[in-house]
């Protein structure tokens, strides 16, 4: 299990890392962040901009690595 804002990243890593292994995603909603829009604050924002950049980041690493 894994926070709902990393599950992109992680599943991509996971697919890639494991071809062969399904994964079956299972996100954790933090009581911090349930029944709010996480773009109405700037801290929970930046913190899913941030993953958003990772996942970026991996998707571009896995293109350059092929």
């Amino acid at each position: 299990m894994t926070s709902w804002y990393h599950m992109p990243r992680a599943l991509l890593l996971f697919r890639r890392a494991m071809p062969s292994v399904e994964v079956v995603p299972h996100p954790v909603f933090p009581a911090s962040l349930r029944g709010q829009d996480w773009r109405d604050e700037s801290e929970t924002c930046c913190l899913v901009l941030g993953e958003y950049d990772k996942f970026c980041w991996a998707l571009l690493q896995g293109a350059l690595t092929q």
